[in-house]
């Protein structure tokens, strides 16, 4: 399972990301995790999924076997937030120096794939690099680095590279610098990344977070994050 929480309710929310349009066999995996959660907690579970970036708003809703049917909400990044709207609000409070909720973090994190009207998501990534420039550092390298290290398969050049730019005096992007002048911009990109990643990872273990959902979020393989799980 990529999340729970447990509500004031007492029922939990069960979360999981996908970049794909559900299938019955999705279906039958959430299934398997719920009935397994409710085995140990006996409580009751609602389950949201949330889509990213080009996923069509047609999904399966529910699945009904006969002896179980079982049904979930659909949160859609692309079609359900209006990103021009809070990229704006988000702008407004870094240049009044007020800030950053949790909220606004997560926003940020995950903009690049919510509905504008007017730019891309490249564009959009690296409109955000810049208006965080002028961020607290390790705030603004970490939020820089989250946002490109999950949106990396959106983020096309020339935007790559100028995100690039912001990121060049930053922990651990410094140190790898000179390489992406000596092998080339793509490959020291994809260095730099894989870096950034790690930094998210530690941050997500530190939280508690699911080992699945850190795997999902992060794109690191299974040894990677247990290094990572041994070193702290």
């Amino acid at each position: 399972m990529d999340f729970n929480f447990l509500l004031e309710d007492g029922t939990i929310a069960h979360i999981e990301f996908e970049s794909d349009a559900l299938n019955d066999k999705d279906l039958i995996r959430f299934g398997h995790y719920d009935l397994a959660l409710y085995d140990q907690r006996n409580q009751k579970i609602h389950r949201i999924i949330i889509f990213s970036s080009g996923v069509p708003k047609t999904v399966l809703k529910e699945l009904d076997i006969g002896s179980v049917k079982q049904k979930h909400g659909c949160i859609f990044l692309e079609h359900d937030f209006n990103g021009d709207e809070i990229f704006d609000k988000i702008k407004e409070t870094i240049i009044k120096g007020n800030p950053l909720t949790n909220i606004d973090k997560l926003q940020i994190i995950l903009l690049s794939m919510m509905k504008t009207n007017q730019t891309t998501p490249s564009q959009r990534a690296f409109e955000l690099a810049e208006t965080l420039h002028q961020y607290p550092k390790d705030i603004k390298h970490f939020l820089i680095g989250a946002m490109v290290a999950i949106n990396y398969n959106h983020i096309n050049n020339p935007e790559r590279k100028k995100i690039l730019e912001v990121l060049k005096m930053a922990k651990p992007f410094e140190d790898l610098y000179k390489e992406y002048e000596q092998k080339g911009i793509e490959e020291g990109i994809k260095k730099g990344i894989q870096e950034e990643r790690k930094e998210v990872a530690k941050r997500l273990l530190e939280d508690r977070m699911e080992f699945e959902f850190i795997k999902k979020v992060t794109k690191l393989s299974d040894q990677e994050i247990y290094e990572l799980m041994q070193g702290q």
